[in-house]
């Protein structure tokens, strides 16, 4: 490396301001501008100061994955909290199931969840399920597929992707035909191929001869997706070059996501409450998925770990991640889809949690985290001189939370926290 030359130089910037007044020019006094070509860091800045976060919040996640239909799992639509950021524009998590007489929501033995959608169909009126307000693409190929029963063995069942006219006519962009159903819940998929692209398709589900069909936990996916992901979103997101990115928050601890109910098969996870940022989440995404997302963007993933579900959780998780398929939780990793340990490194004690309870209880995660990964980089919720004398032989890192639109504030939390490093 070439050494670096001081050099101070000075410049001295007039603005100049005419002012048509009497005749007379007014001139505002210079502005003093110093640039120097010395460093403010006598060494590297470490890349991994940079990163993302990737929290079950509002309409995050449902905009980075690829997933079609929204209320895929019949129970529902709720708004987002009221006081959050979210500023009430309609989106893809707003998007309902379009009114009809001939299909209602059904409690009684759904597939997954609390309830299915029933359609009920004559034979002089067939049954329909709508949504609006999909965008497709010419000649890409969608993935449909779902869970049906019905008590009429009979029933035709069309998929269709479509675009309503100006004058209320139909353009079919392509359709196909599902298999007879039966009386017990069986899986059907099918593929539909669009002839045209718009941003307003609607999704159709027709239903002709008589009886009632139920249904539950459909999807419709494009078929470029990347293991679930939209391929756009990780291209730019991989484009950015995250080295880390961060799983959890709020949602994790204390909110309604429990790692162990989002693994496995989407089909059989059961959606939950977003009580802390409202919404009904459908749990579509759990920690697979997001380490798949960070395997595609080729970024560091770092997992928030829930305080309140305790340290066995904690070692139950590590292992799930980083165990061999020979260890319990590897073993069902393993059949989940993915034999290769994901290697995680970086994992953070609970979410922003600095009370007393808090680092009293972080000493049995560090000890926990240590056993399972020696290698682990362990990173604290909050930062403290209380929890470095209780736990500071594990931790490797303090994590201060920025909420303040000032620089300022980000600056003196950052020069305190350097200095309960340097006093303890």
């Amino acid at each position: 490396m070439k050494p670096i030359l001081s050099l101070l130089i000075t410049i001295l910037l007039f603005t100049v301001t005419t002012v048509v007044c009497s005749g007379q020019k007014a001139v505002q006094p210079p502005t003093l501008v110093k640039i120097s070509d010395k460093p403010l860091h006598a060494g590297r800045i470490n890349p991994m100061i940079y990163g993302g976060f990737i929290e079950l919040l509002d309409d995050l996640v449902p905009g980075m994955w690829a997933e079609m239909l929204n209320d895929r799992n019949f129970e529902g639509v709720e708004k987002a909290s009221r006081w959050c950021y979210y500023l009430g524009e309609p989106n893809f998590c707003d998007r309902e199931w379009d009114h009809s007489a001939t299909w209602s929501y059904d409690t009684v033995m759904p597939f997954n969840g609390s309830r299915s959608a029933r359609l009920t169909t004559r034979k002089e009126e067939n049954a329909a399920l709508i949504q609006s307000g999909l965008a497709v693409k010419k000649g890409m190929k969608y993935l449909f597929e779902g869970y049906f029963r019905t008590n009429s063995p009979h029933l035709k069942v069309t998929v269709s992707l479509e675009f309503l006219n100006p004058d209320g006519t139909r353009t079919i962009l392509g359709s196909a035909k599902l298999a007879e159903s039966n009386s017990g819940w069986a899986k059907q998929k099918c593929e539909i191929t669009s002839t045209g692209t718009t941003d307003r398709a609607v999704f159709r589900l027709s239903v002709n001869g008589s009886g009632n069909l139920w249904i539950d936990k459909i999807s419709l996916m494009p078929g470029d997706n990347l293991k679930g992901w939209r391929p756009d979103v990780a291209q730019v997101v991989k484009a950015a070059h995250p080295t880390v990115i961060r799983w959890g928050g709020s949602i994790v601890d204390p909110g309604g996501y429990k790692w162990k109910n989002g693994i496995g098969s989407r089909d059989l996870r059961v959606p939950f409450r977003n009580w802390y940022w409202g919404r009904i989440d459908p749990n579509d995404v759990g920690v697979d998925e997001f380490l798949q997302f960070c395997e595609l963007v080729e970024a560091e993933p770092l997992i928030c770990i829930s305080f309140m579900e305790g340290p066995e959780c904690a070692r139950d998780l590590i292992e799930y991640c980083n165990g061999t398929p020979d260890t319990k939780w590897g073993k069902i990793r393993a059949a989940n889809g993915h034999p290769k340990p994901y290697h995680v490194q970086y994992w953070q004690i609970g979410n922003e949690r600095g009370d007393q309870e808090y680092i009293t209880g972080s000493t049995a995660f560090g000890r926990v985290i240590r056993e399972v990964c020696p290698d682990a980089i362990i990173l604290s919720s909050a930062p403290s001189m209380e929890i470095l004398r209780v736990s500071g032989k594990y931790l490797d890192i303090l994590c201060p939370h920025h909420y303040s639109p000032e620089l300022a504030d980000h600056e003196a939390s950052l020069n305190e926290v350097s200095r309960i490093i340097r006093n303890s």
